[in-house]
């Protein structure tokens, strides 16, 4: 198992914005299989309960990678949501690294839905989703033309993955 291509980042995104202080700042990954990847290690400043991490941020991790997951078959296409559905399955802790797994389902001119899950090293799913995206031209979503300073950041290195290949499968959720 190899790692495809880095995608962008953006500057201001909570989820996957390098310069956004208050954000997740998760770098995506594409794989030879078909899927989008990310890896976290989430602080305590997302947390709900003593330890464990806040659904929303869950949410917003799998919303995410799954609606990046797009960008594999379609480089130039981007969604905006219109459902999410998450099933929460296990306490997602804090301060331990997480693996986030995203891949397209179904893909037609106007729609595309995807799977996603969460996942422990230990391979413990803590969190799964269905969601469906609305395809919608860039520059509607923004207002106008994505900056290039915005979007297009390519900071980072490839993670290493060795090791971690019968964890980066994705099967129904």
């Amino acid at each position: 198992m190899r790692i495809k291509n880095k995608q962008h980042n953006s500057s201001s995104c909570f989820v996957c914005g390098l310069k956004n202080k208050k954000g997740l700042h998760t770098r995506f990954f594409e794989l030879e299989n078909g899927l989008v990847f990310a890896t976290i290690n989430l602080a305590n400043d997302y947390n709900s309960y003593q330890g464990r991490t806040h659904g929303g941020i869950i949410s917003a991790l799998l919303d995410e990678t799954i609606g990046r997951a797009i960008s594999i078959i379609e480089p130039n296409t981007f969604g905006v949501t219109t459902t999410l559905i998450v099933k929460y399955k296990a306490p997602t802790p804090l301060k331990e690294t997480l693996i986030c797994l995203g891949k397209i389902i179904s893909n037609n001119r106007f729609v595309f839905e995807g799977i996603g899950k969460i996942i422990k090293l230990d391979g413990t799913v803590v969190a799964s989703a269905v969601a469906k995206y609305f395809k919608m031209d860039v520059e509607k979503i923004n207002n106008g033309p994505l900056p290039h300073q915005e979007w297009f950041i390519e900071e980072g290195e490839l993670p290493n993955i060795n090791g971690l290949e019968h964890l980066l499968v994705l099967e129904d959720v």
